[in-house]
């Protein structure tokens, strides 16, 4: 078994993963505390849309309904 170590690059490039993580679940936070419940209804419409386009492995639109979903 080897146990690969981590340089300062490396650990430098996860704090800024954990960084950017952290700023996108707040900023979700928050847009999830101010949505509305039609916002809901559409955000749930969206993500059923690309799961069946994504089903039928048609990108095209899977990406139509990823952009509609920031319409909100």
């Amino acid at each position: 078994m080897y146990v690969t170590g981590l340089g300062a690059e490396d650990v430098e490039e996860l704090y800024t993963l954990r960084d950017s993580l952290e700023s996108l679940a707040l900023t979700l936070t928050l847009a999830m505390d101010r949505a509305s419940e039609d916002d809901w209804v559409h955000s749930q419409s969206c993500v059923e849309r690309m799961r069946q386009a994504a089903e039928r492995s048609d990108a095209r639109l899977f990406a139509e309904a990823d952009l509609a979903s920031l319409s909100l």
